[in-house]
């Protein structure tokens, strides 16, 4: 009993001490764990969500009801992106990992789920994904600029290579951009 006990404490401490989100589910979808790190994440506390629908916190309820269907079907799913809801109103973007939760018979008890917030980094990704498309519409722009510019225009490296031999230059000069570039 002893040894039941300590076995049962460790694996307490971890799920408490996890600076991860770990939420389980019954069968209905109610939520039974809410640690410390969904505290965290989230902002609501353990007792303000325990017994409530896993869907209330999702900003897509129906995108949850899809992933029950694949977890149903391969028992887990790994990093999946989700959107949910935190008390103040927020989105927080998750990577979640769901598994079906089961007992030592392998009946299935409800869900474990594992996640990540990943905002910020996904805010990043679109900001630099945002931030290559003007980059790439400035590099148009002045591509454009100089090829249809009436004067030669020829732009070498710091070694003196040329690297850019406008219409104008080829007509002004006489050289194809392929033989000088």
């Amino acid at each position: 009993e002893e040894e039941v006990r300590r076995n049962k404490e460790y694996l307490e401490n971890i799920i408490a001490n996890s600076f991860d989100m770990i939420i389980t589910t019954d069968l209905q979808g109610k939520i039974v764990t809410f640690n410390p790190g969904a505290e965290h994440m989230l902002g609501y506390s353990r007792g303000e969500v325990l017994g409530t629908d896993i869907e209330d916190l999702w900003v897509a309820p129906k995108k949850r009801r899809r992933l029950m269907a694949e977890v149903k079907a391969k028992g887990f799913v790994n990093n999946y992106l989700a959107t949910l809801i935190a008390k103040g109103g927020q989105e927080v973007e998750i990577s979640l990992s769901l598994a079906e939760l089961r007992d030592s018979e392998g009946d299935v008890l409800g869900t474990v789920g594992i996640s990540k917030d990943v905002t910020k980094e996904n805010r990043l990704r679109r900001q630099l994904i945002q931030q290559g498309m003007e980059l790439r519409k400035a590099n148009d722009f002045m591509n454009n600029s100089i090829q249809s510019s009436p004067n030669a225009i020829m732009v070498t490296d710091m070694k003196g290579n040329i690297i850019i031999w406008n219409q104008a230059a080829e007509e002004t000069l006489g050289y194809k951009a392929a033989e000088v570039i």
